[in-house]
């Protein structure tokens, strides 16, 4: 309890973009700390990681222009409110500012590196490419593969060589934009290349099995669950990634963002627990932490870990 200033005392932390509630029992069980867990293992790794990390986002410094997100059908997943500077706020950072505390990119990238040769990354929810560019800096000779419904962001494209289209787009299709209009979608993949690493973006509806079908006969060890922010979408992901059989069986690192609720964090626990049963691995392989993402504030994220 807050006492008699109590109402006063929420209403500015609301304001000032705190989510007030309550732990779960989820919550409890499960946060560990993501330094002892990670980094403490070795800091000299963590502190290159880091500084890459903050060297990337320093290089761009516009992530999305306007006429591109007014162009789009869900603004990238960014709120209109993130889209500036949000320096001057407590505990979060706006879309082009370049975030001081430990992220969930510095941590994936910490995960990359364990994993050792031959990262196979698939990035669910790409939105303007932050996090994704982050880990791409991070990696030499690795796959790595984005999915988003929207189109590639150009700010993401100039950071890579020439591109070429694979496969032809399918059929039209609708689906549901930020406006409540539906739109025609085709579905359509993308090969880049960087100095290093090769990355397909694969533009398209998470919720579509034939989405999924694009990526069969690929395994991945580093897979970030960052797109539409519900339940359903964890759960559905996660079967789609079941069927299709897009996981390495040797090894595997499974992280989500944004698990406000009881609803995600039940639908991330029981697919870690899944996780678990296929890799042989009791509950402690699974985590939650609290960490800021590519903007925003701190929040609860969760990961499975084989390693």
């Amino acid at each position: 309890m807050l006492g008699p200033i109590g109402p006063l005392a929420s209403k500015y932390m609301r304001s000032k973009g705190f989510i007030i509630s309550r732990p779960t029992w989820i919550e409890k069980q499960y946060t560990k700390g993501f330094w002892k867990g990670w980094f403490a293992n070795d800091p000299a790794l963590f502190a290159e990681i880091y500084a890459k990390n903050r060297e990337t986002l320093a290089s761009i410094p516009q992530w999305i222009s306007d006429d591109t997100l007014a162009q789009s059908l869900w603004r990238y997943g960014v709120p209109i409110e993130w889209s500036a500077s949000h320096n001057e706020a407590i505990d979060r950072t706006g879309l082009d500012d370049v975030e001081s505390e430990i992220t969930a990119s510095d941590i994936l990238a910490f995960a990359a590196r364990r994993l050792g040769e031959h990262v196979s990354y698939l990035e669910i929810g790409v939105s303007v490419g932050k996090n994704l560019l982050q880990i791409e800096r991070q990696l030499k000779n690795a796959e790595i593969v984005g999915l988003d419904v929207e189109k590639l962001n150009p700010v993401l494209r100039s950071q890579f060589k020439d591109y070429i289209d694979v496969g032809q787009p399918n059929s039209p299709y609708e689906v549901e934009t930020l406006s409540g209009v539906s739109a025609n979608k085709q579905t359509t993949l993308q090969r880049l290349t960087s100095d290093h690493n090769t990355f397909d973006y694969l533009s398209a509806d998470q919720f579509r099995d034939d989405t999924w079908s694009r990526l069969a006969g690929r395994k991945f060890n580093l897979i970030f669950s960052d797109g539409v922010h519900s339940a359903k979408a964890l759960r559905s992901e996660f079967q789609f990634i079941l069927k299709h059989k897009l996981i390495d069986p040797s090894r595997l690192v499974m992280f989500w963002d944004d698990l406000h609720g009881i609803e995600m964090q039940s639908a991330f626990l029981d697919n870690a627990r899944a996780l678990c049963k296929m890799f042989n691995k009791t509950d402690e392989a699974i985590s939650l932490f609290r960490l800021h993402g590519s903007y925003g504030m701190q929040r609860p994220m969760g990961m499975f870990s084989s390693l």
